[in-house]
């Protein structure tokens, strides 16, 4: 009796480990996927002479990127205060 309940909680541990490793089988995206989901971003240089545009690149997103956060904020405050105008 105590041999087969081993087995049956041996074959309940397989069955897990199974099901959580076949999870992990996803295909790993490559690197031109990532530049196609992520045009925006730049990629990070390979060689030494790439730094500098790099360097102006990424300078170029955060300050975008700082303005368009910027652009939302004013539309939700000039939102907010246009609907308390109205009562």
């Amino acid at each position: 009796m105590k041999f087969i309940t081993l087995l049956l909680a041996l074959l309940i541990i397989g069955l897990m480990l199974y099901k959580q490793l076949e999870g992990l089988n996803h295909p790993v995206s490559s690197a031109s996927d990532v530049t196609t989901t992520n045009s925006g971003v730049p990629l990070v240089p390979t060689s030494p002479k790439d730094l500098n545009t790099f360097a102006s690149q990424v300078n170029k997103l955060v300050t975008d990127s700082a303005a368009q956060q910027q652009a939302q904020i004013q539309q939700q405050l000039d939102e907010s205060n246009g609907n308390k105008k109205q009562p």
